[in-house]
């Protein structure tokens, strides 16, 4: 049986990209399927897009004030009806084939269409296509190991209304801009993504792209990437667990796992322990790794520390042996262990977890022994 036609909304998400939104817009008119509705959501722009989309009148305009991307993307789906929904960046546009092509490939259940982009310089010029090669093969368990996940930027998604609705709101506060980043892992976990080998639309790389920067180092780029990894880790173990009909409760603890991983990558490259400190007390003291529990346990002052004041220590009282085993422990390698987490604790105490980092898969820590100097 053929699917039934979708309703598909297109809702763009402007600030301040007024050289730019009537572009963005003509080529939602110009499309040969045309969008079931159009919602522009302006975040409080101060260039003068507020005067031009006043004399749009085949549009629905939503104003508010400059509180980021996630807050436009909550206002945008919260008016919405579509069952297929395109989020837009004003500074972006759509081919012409778009949605006709959404349409054709639209089977009904839940799923995120990804598509290829060109890459188009501010005034249209042709650049190359996107630099991001999706596989062909279920993703969610990489999400769910490690949360890394290769995905289009917002101009490249089309989410089933099924897919995302249970994630809406979307945290505000941290998602001014990169709210994507949350919503696309957030739909893959009720949700599959399909790629469709076509490109669809042209992303425009300008001197004001509120992420897409030529004129950072790697490192600053990587910093920033596992930064951002994090947090999207933390949140979207938050909207887990609000939602525990729609999603497997246990994925919450999987995600958060993956957050202490990436986080501790994020210290390596730039270490600083009073950030580290802020961050592990947000984490509940289960998703801590075995070696890092032991070390707490005799370490009141560690304990004060890290763990959250508020999180009853249930590792205290677990059967170690009924422990989950993490395949690839707290840190890719024995080194980075040593190197990358002696900050976190006192010298001492990682020399000992550094030595019997092998009890996280053979079982329990034998008594510490220490010496003078403090090794085990």
């Amino acid at each position: 049986m053929t699917p039934a036609r979708p309703k598909l909304s297109v809702i763009v998400n402007n600030h301040n990209y007024q050289q730019f939104l009537p572009t963005c817009l003509q080529s939602v008119r110009d499309q040969t399927r045309a969008p079931d509705e159009v919602i522009v959501v302006d975040d409080g722009s101060t260039d003068g897009s507020r005067a031009y989309l006043a004399e749009q009148s085949d549009v629905t305009v939503l104003l508010q004030d400059n509180r980021g991307q996630a807050a436009a993307f909550n206002a945008g789906f919260a008016a919405a009806t579509g069952e297929a929904i395109l989020f837009l960046d004003a500074d972006d546009a759509l081919k012409p084939h778009a949605l006709e092509t959404i349409e054709a490939l639209w089977t009904g259940r839940p799923s995120i269409l990804c598509y290829h982009l060109d890459m188009v310089d501010a005034r249209g010029t042709k650049l190359g296509r996107y630099p991001m090669t999706l596989p062909d093969e279920d993703m969610l368990p990489r999400l769910l190991n490690d949360l890394m996940l290769p995905f289009m930027p917002t101009s490249g998604n089309v989410f089933a209304r099924e897919a995302i609705e249970w994630a809406f709101p979307l945290p505000e506060p941290r998602w001014r801009i990169s709210a994507d980043a949350l919503l696309i892992r957030a739909a893959l976990l009720v949700a599959p993504i399909r790629l469709v080998n076509q490109t669809l639309a042209d992303y425009r790389v300008h001197g004001s792209n509120n992420f897409f920067r030529n004129d950072v180092t790697r490192t600053w780029q990587a910093h920033r990437g596992l930064t951002d990894l994090a947090d999207v880790g933390l949140d979207l173990a938050q909207l887990v667990e609000r939602a525990p009909r729609s999603v497997p409760t246990e994925y919450a603890d999987r995600v958060l796992r993956g957050v202490l991983n990436v986080r501790m990558k994020t210290h390596a490259l730039a270490p600083d322990p009073v950030a580290l400190r802020t961050f592990l007390r947000k984490l509940p003291a289960r998703i801590l790794p075995p070696p890092v529990r032991w070390a707490l346990q005799r370490s009141p002052r560690l304990q004060e520390a890290v763990i959250q004041p508020s999180a009853a220590p249930a590792w205290a009282n677990r059967s170690r042996s009924s422990e989950p085993v993490e395949p690839r422990g707290l840190f890719y390698g024995a080194r980075d262990r040593v190197e990358h987490e002696r900050t976190l604790l006192t010298a001492p105490d990682w020399a000992w977890v550094a030595k019997h980092q092998t009890y996280v898969r053979s079982g329990p820590a034998p008594a510490r022994r220490c010496t003078a100097s403090g090794q085990g």
